[in-house]
């Protein structure tokens, strides 16, 4: 009668690369909004298939709200990673792994983008004095004088004196 709960087994780096290439086929799984054209018992047998899939790979056995726990897990753990090395969070000198940015649906930027810096070389004949200067000076640049603005933060001491004074205005 003193059953006691067991830790499952560990998924499998083959089961979670099988998931997100099932997920990546399947975006609408990913989005989760029902349609006309998709509703939730289209996202069950969706989840059912991915189940069967993933649980014939070696590893962990789930049921197929485990398997959907695992993508929510999954996505949810590298959308933080993602964010601490793009320096929104504290970083732990993490990195992704290619599984991890293919669940995200990233791709590797310096593969997929043929950026190249275009450098124009200089006439030899540019004069300083030849060259339109449209602005003479520094001061259009400038903002205009700023006026001071009020102290926004008080001493407590003088507050309560104000309170205080208000108090034995009010009596009076």
């Amino acid at each position: 009668m003193d059953r006691k709960r067991q830790r499952g087994i560990y998924v499998t780096v083959k089961q979670k690369k099988k998931l997100v290439e099932l997920m990546a086929k399947h975006p609408e799984l990913i989005s989760g909004k029902v349609t006309q054209d998709f509703n939730y018992r289209d996202s069950q047998q969706l989840w059912h298939t991915i189940t069967n899939e993933c649980n014939s790979i070696p590893g962990a056995r789930k049921s197929w709200r485990q398997w959907r726990k695992t993508w929510h897990d999954l996505r949810s753990k590298t959308k933080k990673r993602q964010a601490e090395t793009n320096g929104q969070l504290p970083s732990l000198a993490s990195m992704l792994t290619p599984a991890e940015q293919e669940a995200l649906g990233l791709k590797n930027v310096s593969s997929t983008t043929n950026q190249s810096t275009e450098f124009i070389p200089l006439e030899d004949n540019n004069d300083p004095d030849s060259l339109d200067i449209a602005v003479e000076s520094n001061d259009s640049y400038s903002d205009a004088e700023s006026v001071p603005e009020e102290k926004v933060f008080t001493d407590p001491h003088e507050v309560n004196k104000e309170k205080m004074e208000f108090k034995r205005i009010m009596e009076i």
